[in-house]
């Protein structure tokens, strides 16, 4: 059995997230547990930096977390995706009962993601895209999401989020008023 090593970031790493504000942006390891984020991350994905355990975890918040229901134009699609992503990471790792021990957490919380995983689905999707996302007060905005794995650890990957744009045609380029901060 394999099991991965718990994980940090260099400061130089964590510098470069802040460094991005105010677009989001975070660092997730293998088995997408976030390890750090920046404030606009934190609003996007409702307070992240402050859940502790498998609600720190991305996957659990595509699947799991109503907050992402509701942010995802497409939340069914996207939660599909992300979970074709997840199996590529899980595969490398298979048998670390981390993994085995979240999806679990996540099929109980939301069944038909059992469903969609035994199945295979979302596999082959690309990571990076066009996310849309409805903001709290209604207006749809589109985010480009831009992945990237780190040399020298390829299970860590940094995750930014550009502001594409709107319905109205309209330039999205600061973020956090988008977010209402």
């Amino acid at each position: 059995m394999t099991t991965r090593e718990p994980e940090a970031v260099d400061e130089g790493v964590v510098e470069l997230i802040d460094s991005l504000e105010p677009n989001p942006a975070y660092v997730a390891g293998a088995r997408w547990d976030v390890l750090h984020a920046n404030r606009a991350a934190d609003l996007l994905f409702g307070g992240v930096r402050n859940r502790r355990g498998h609600e720190r975890n991305m996957l659990w918040f595509y699947l799991a977390d109503p907050t992402a229901r509701s942010l995802y134009v497409d939340w069914e699609g996207e939660a599909i995706a992300q979970l074709g992503h997840f199996r590529a990471d899980y595969d490398k790792w298979r048998g670390d009962p981390s993994f085995d021990e979240l999806l679990e957490q996540i099929f109980t919380v939301t069944p038909q993601a059992r469903d969609w995983w035994e199945q295979g689905l979302g596999v082959g999707v690309p990571r990076n895209g066009i996310k849309r996302i409805r903001l709290g007060d209604g207006r749809l905005v589109s985010l480009r999401q831009l992945v990237m794995s780190m040399i020298d650890d390829p299970d860590i990957q940094v995750l930014c989020y550009f502001a594409d744009i709107d319905d109205d045609g309209a330039f999205g380029d600061d973020i956090e008023s988008l977010l209402g901060e």
